[in-house]
């Protein structure tokens, strides 16, 4: 071995010490030194033995030589040996390698032994030339050679050992600061988790499912792309059923027969559809979550494992290849029982954080408590608005009780008498004895609580309290469904349900990704307005519930906080397959759930109240919506952020942007409305009729001379527009009346 040799060799080893490009500088080396025809590393650890690098030549796939141990076995007494001492199935295995050659005659096999403890770490396998053939095994010269490579084979092994120490350090650390930024939000804390696990285990599905012990379910939170906007959606099934739950019956179980004979927690965590034999864990193929995996033959490609917190299973997470994948390796699985500590710890620690999140805001209320004086309310106005004798509806106006009637015209204070006309017209103000003084103060509050925004303003407020009246009006049954404690508390909701909007939260559900109110335990955590509306009625001078009972008092309290809640679309989509059912089956006013169900989609429409009144005004609101969307995305910027498409003036298309809304949640809302009471099929078709104006709308926009305006506010403000969209609208329609009825 000349020194030269050995210089160029090292230079070519550490210009790239990755295992691979290690094993290939050795090869040649060996093959220019020994004058052999070949050669080849075989690399071993614990439980895996495989040769990926023949000479120059990548294996794909690596060959599997066969188990650790008895090459162990053989190497006891000899460090090198020939092709013709190996037993049959290693012969097998090894020609695998060198498939051309007469093995027999050309093959040796020489051990690399670990520095540290001796142990066997590796073999080099030689094809040497027919001319030399075994004469030069276990000589000197071969030795040498062989402990200079098995020096710098360890040295790779080492330095990619710490390596993928480093880098799982630094996907672990980025995991937990991910997670930390949204520990309140589930669906990103399960997000991270399963992006960090995929950087170590490929796969093609991963989902982490959470654990309701409350109500013995699975609850997996999904985002959904839906007219041009990302929402999360939440998923609910039985902790009983099918995979995942003969899953979590037999993890359960394992961690309950750990802890009776060990404190720590029970390894037999990673279990596969299949009897495990390392596992001892039997989860047979069976039911999965509808779409949410795909169909497979070979269950192999399917391994669930849970995250334990405090001995309880918090959550399963399950990983999915293809069926023409290969299974999962042991080397993968030891991966996944590394992290799980890991996933475990950062599960615990956000909710810790969440919870301190919430504890230092509601610190920060107390510190703050509300204050009618730092509203600003004059007496002079308590004091005119308590003393303004209550008309009827039709002597304030005569269209106060129809759907199409707008606020826009009237002024902040007219606004606040058409809210006592309601209360009054409800019954509110005698059914709990509410003091005039009290109210007024309450109303003033709310107005001057509201911020002066193009659309989520105190008028929008009350556009959806007069809608909430209006379906009381029309639909009598409302009142025999809902009692009058629920009823006040959804006007409440209605009327605080954008309080001081900052432009951060839900209400950008139009167009936004939709954070879902996911937390356990702590439903109000994200909710801002009702810690607004609980600071208002908590003061004495303007509780309007203050001559109700206690436990009435909880419940209206319950109730708001709930419709609050349901405003979001995410929770319609949530709720849209039961709204579906209780069309079928009818309401049951003795049923929580239905009466849930009700107040949910009370809600839901009122807040989408504005699309089903004559088109004039509904783009007219369109407009003032898009305007404080467009004012958003500017800060954003403003404040060095890449605002969403949406959000950009010169990207969002606006017409397309409502047609997607009306057709993905107007319309099945208020079709579901009308499908429960009759006498709500008129919204419905209010909707359609917006529908078509806007479908002849893009139409226009896309093809016709009004083409300029696509990004421009003013098509929802243009009279030439208008006139043209509402002529073609009134002729399409009246066509399709006709053959409707001709049907």
């Amino acid at each position: 071995m000349s020194c030269s040799s050995l210089d160029s060799l090292l230079c070519s080893v550490f210009a790239d010490l990755k295992l691979e490009s290690v094993e290939k500088c050795l090869n040649a080396w060996l093959q220019d030194e020994l004058s052999c025809k070949q050669s080849a590393f075989c690399i071993m650890d614990d439980e895996h033995c495989f040769v990926r690098v023949r000479g120059r030549d990548v294996l794909r796939p690596e060959v599997e030589m066969g188990k650790v141990q008895q090459w162990r076995d053989i190497f006891q007494k000899a460090a090198d040996i020939g092709f013709e001492d190996l037993p049959k199935n290693l012969k097998q295995i090894t020609c695998a390698i060198f498939p051309s050659a007469n093995m027999s005659c050309t093959l040796t096999l020489h051990a690399l032994h670990g520095s540290d403890n001796g142990r066997l770490t590796g073999l080099i396998l030689l094809q040497h030339i027919v001319s030399t053939g075994k004469q030069s095994i276990g000589s000197e010269q071969i030795r040498m050679h062989v402990d200079v490579a098995a020096s710098l084979i360890q040295l790779s092994i080492n330095m990619e050992k710490k390596l993928k120490e480093i880098h799982f350090a630094r996907v672990i650390l980025n995991m937990f600061r991910r997670v930390f930024r949204n520990p309140d939000q589930m669906f990103h804390v399960a997000e991270h988790l399963c992006q960090a696990l995929k950087r170590f285990v490929p796969c093609d599905h991963c989902k982490l499912y959470w654990v309701d012990n409350q109500k013995n379910e699975f609850v997996l939170f999904t985002k959904v792309v839906d007219f041009a906007q990302a929402f999360i959606q939440q998923k609910r099934f039985p902790l009983n059923e099918g995979i995942l739950g003969e899953a979590f019956s037999n993890l359960r179980m394992n961690i309950a027969t750990s802890r009776r004979y060990s404190n720590e927690n029970d390894s037999r965590t990673a279990v596969e559809p299949k009897v495990d034999d390392q596992n001892g864990i039997i989860v047979s193929p069976g039911w999965t979550p509808k779409d949410e995996t795909e169909k497979s033959t070979n269950f192999k490609n399917q391994l669930l494992f849970s995250i334990v917190g405090n001995g309880r299973i918090v959550a399963i997470v399950q990983v999915v290849r293809k069926s023409d994948a290969i299974g999962f390796t042991k080397v993968e699985k030891q991966m996944i029982k590394q992290l799980q500590p890991f996933f475990a710890s950062c599960i615990s620690q956000a909710k810790c954080l969440s919870r301190l999140h919430e504890r230092n805001r509601r610190a920060l209320l107390r510190r703050e408590p509300f204050s009618l004086h730092a509203l600003r309310i004059a007496e002079e106005d308590v004091l005119s608005l308590s003393h303004w004798n209550i008309r009827r509806c039709e002597n304030f106006c005569a269209d106060f009780s129809r759907p199409d009637y707008s606020a826009q015209n009237l002024t902040s204070h007219e606004v606040l008498k058409a809210c006592l006309i309601i209360f009054a017209d409800m019954g509110f103000i005698t059914s709990f004895k509410i003091d005039r003084t009290t109210l007024a103060r309450f109303l003033l509050a709310l107005r001057r609580s509201h911020r002066n925004l193009p659309y989520h303003n105190w008028k929008h407020a009350f556009e959806m309290v007069h809608f909430c009246f209006i379906l009381m009006e029309k639909i009598p049954e409302f009142h025999e469904l809902l009692s009058d404690v629920e009823l006040i508390s959804l006007f409440i909701a209605c009327m605080c349900h954008d309080i001081d909007y900052r432009g951060d939260s839900d209400q950008l559900q139009l167009v936004g990704e939709i954070p879902l109110s996911d937390n356990e335990g702590e439903p109000t955590s994200t909710c801002h307005n009702f810690d607004q509306i609980s600071c208002i009625l908590n003061s004495r001078e303007s509780n309007i519930l203050s001559e109700m009972p206690s436990d009435c008092v909880e419940k209206s309290m319950y109730i708001i906080q709930e419709a609050l809640q349901s405003t979001r679309l995410s929770n319609y989509h949530r709720i849209h397959s039961e709204l579906l059912s209780l069309c079928e089956t009818g309401i049951d006013a003795s049923n929580e759930e239905h009466r849930l169900l009700l107040r949910s989609m009370l809600m839901i429409a009122c807040h989408l109240s504005h699309h089903i009144k004559c088109w004039k005004y509904s783009k007219m609101c369109a407009s003032n919506f898009f305007e404080e969307l467009f004012a958003f995305g500017e800060l954003e910027r403003a404040m060095d952020h890449k605002p969403r498409p949406v959000m950009d003036r010169e990207k969002a298309d606006v017409v397309k942007l409502q047609i997607q809304c009306m057709e993905a949640a107007v319309l099945p809302v208020f079709k579901i409305l009308g499908a429960l009471f009759p006498k709500g099929k008129g919204f419905y078709e209010n909707a359609r009729y917006n529908l078509l104006c806007y479908e002849i709308m893009g139409e226009l926009i896309q093809t016709g001379r009004f083409c300029s305006m696509r990004h421009d506010l003013s098509i929802f403000t243009n009279v030439d527009l208008e006139k043209t969209v509402i002529a073609a609208a009134s002729e399409k329609w009246v066509a399709q009346d006709t053959l409707r009825g001709q049907a």
